[in-house]
C-alpha cells in the first residue's frame, strides 16, 4: 500500500487518487469509495457506469480491488 511519506510534496500527495467498487447495482449505478492521498480516508460516491468510467480517467485513479493489498494502477477495457 502506497503511504504518505514524510518527504512527499502536497502536489505528490494530491496526485495519488484511489477508486475501491464497492457494488453495482441492476440499475446501471456503480458505487464506490475515492479518496485522494490516503485510501482510509474516503468518500462514498455513486455514478451511472459511463459517468463511472469518465471520472476514473478523468482523475487518474489507482483501482484497489478486494483482497488486493497493494493496488494496481487501472487500465479500463473499453
Amino acid at each position: 500500500m502506497q503511504q504518505t511519506q514524510a518527504g512527499d510534496s502536497p502536489q505528490d500527495v494530491l496526485a495519488r487518487k484511489f477508486v475501491r467498487v464497492t457494488h453495482r447495482r441492476p440499475d446501471g449505478l456503480v458505487e464506490f469509495e475515492f479518496a485522494i492521498g490516503e485510501r482510509a480516508l474516503f468518500v462514498e460516491m455513486m455514478l451511472p457506469d459511463r459517468a463511472f468510467d469518465e471520472f476514473c480517467g478523468i482523475h487518474s485513479v489507482t483501482r484497489i480491488d478486494d483482497g488486493q493489498e497493494a493496488p494496481a494502477l487501472s487500465a479500463r477495457p473499453s
